[in-house]
């Protein structure tokens, strides 16, 4: 049966004894708009390209306080997982790993523009700018940028050679570091750009297209809360997605959806979810799955629920890892076979001997290697052992009162109770541990319709409908 999991606080407020046990959204209940592009109209930027790897932090964005409109565009040198990454800004995309021109026609002299910055010690930033003809570069000039400039400066890239022809194509680009020196590029050097413009001998030329960078887009997929996959690389390459929300559940109202794609197989990704992140710098499948989650209890087992259906010969599985101090437990950092279940829902279940309590754990699915075949995950738990597993005493105890309800209804007999309060798409609209007998619940802002009522106490677990009309 899914259990609704609870924080690090409503446990420690339940008993100082427990250990922590979570495997957060086990049950595929709560699910997200992820946003799996977020970038300026008309520009490249290295935070695009961080999102497209699956990151879930930027490098580039948006800043208040601009020279001209809204927003000014923040480029920052900072380091993900080892890697130090220069933050850029080019114009106008990146075509099998090169940065392509865009279509401009007028003659011009020179690229002017505002910058602030903290480029700091020996460190470089850069303004780049090339005039090209029918493919060939006939004009080039760059702008090192250094130190730190806390107001707006006017930067000036004068482009020589540019009386004997007009360009076709442009190319404009910007780093907060140096880009061809690694050893003096330093972590947390930044360059604040905003309102460039050609000039033709001090004249303003045809408007570079978002200019002041005050237009972006962004585009979302529904996801799993607490999980993460391979959507944000495979979104980028074809607008598709391999993991989805199912209503097939074994307990609640959703189950996780894994199906290898073909585009998956064209990129050459796999068909996994995790609770921790994928190393790309680690080739070994047993131990380039990291992260994962907090996980202190000597559980004595590990189970799911599954249901799958290979297309032809195809296996699904699963690795469980489980750590102390950064060196995985004995006996559970192993791949797991799942295989076909004949269409119904299976109960997936191991032991686990853990003779010293861990740190840390992971949970990795994978639906296998032939194009079509799924995998619905559920009810991910750990069991036994030290893990608390909340309960009711007496499901006949917790009552709801007025069903239907208005603007407010009420919980008896929830003293001591951990409740939760789930709309029909899985979403969360309350939470919290309660210390009182009744439990007054306010509706007005929310919509009508039914909603699940989850309350969680000493010997056991219920959930209850209740029906909100306006």
């Amino acid at each position: 049966m899914k259990k609704i999991l609870l924080s690090l606080g409503v446990m420690a407020s339940l008993g100082s004894g427990l250990a922590q046990s979570d495997v957060a959204n086990g049950g595929f209940e709560n699910w997200e708009n992820k946003v799996v592009k977020d970038s300026l109209v008309e520009w490249t930027t290295s935070g695009q390209e961080l999102m497209r790897i699956g990151m879930e932090v930027s490098n580039s964005y948006q800043v208040t306080g601009a020279q001209d409109g809204n927003y000014a565009l923040h480029l920052e040198t900072m380091v993900f997982n080892n890697d130090t990454v220069i933050g850029y800004a080019v114009k106008n995309a990146v075509v099998n790993d090169t940065f392509q021109k865009f279509p401009y026609n007028d003659h011009v002299t020179n690229l002017k523009g505002w910058y602030k910055s903290d480029v700091l010690n020996v460190d470089t930033a850069f303004v780049v700018v090339e005039l090209s003809l029918n493919g060939t570069v006939f004009s080039a000039g760059v702008q090192p940028i250094t130190g730190a400039n806390s107001t707006w400066t006017a930067f000036d890239v004068v482009l020589p050679n540019t009386s004997i022809m007009t360009p076709d194509s442009v190319f404009i680009g910007f780093t907060s570091s140096h880009f061809d020196i690694s050893s003096v590029v330093e972590e947390g050097s930044w360059i604040e750009i905003d309102n460039i413009y050609f000039e033709n001998s001090g004249t303003a030329t045809t408007p570079i297209p978002n200019h002041s960078f005050e237009n972006t887009y962004q585009e979302t997929i529904e996801h799993p809360q607490d999980w993460w996959c391979f959507s944000n690389m495979l979104y980028a390459y074809d607008g598709s997605t391999y993991v989805t929300k199912s209503t097939d559940a074994q307990e609640g109202n959703s189950s996780l959806k894994i199906e290898k794609t073909a585009s998956l197989d064209a990129i050459g990704l796999f068909p996994i979810v995790t609770n921790g992140i994928y190393d790309f710098n680690d080739i070994d499948p047993n131990s380039a799955f990291v992260g994962g989650i907090p996980f202190t209890a000597q559980a004595t087992g590990f189970s799911f629920e599954y249901k799958y259906t290979p297309i032809g010969i195809d296996t699904a599985g699963f690795f469980l890892k489980i750590w102390k101090n950064g060196v995985a437990l004995p006996l559970v950092n192993t791949f797991n076979s799942l295989y076909s279940t004949s269409g119904s829902w299976q109960t997936e279940t191991i032991s686990l001997n853990l003779t010293q309590a861990p740190d840390s754990a992971q949970v990795t699915f994978f639906c296998g290697g032939n194009v079509g075949s799924v995998l619905l995950v559920d009810d991910v738990k750990f069991t036994g052992g030290d893990v608390y597993v909340p309960t009711l005493e007496n499901d006949d105890e917790f009552t709801i009162y007025p069903n239907p309800a208005s603007d407010k209804f009420y919980l008896n007999n929830v003293e001591n109770t951990y409740v939760t309060v789930l709309n029909m798409s899985g979403e969360q609209v309350f939470n919290g541990y309660i210390n009182q007998s009744v439990l007054p619940i306010e509706t007005t802002d929310w919509s009508n319709g039914v909603y699940l009522v989850r309350v969680i106490g000493r010997n056991g677990s219920t959930m209850k409908k209740i029906v909100v009309a306006h």
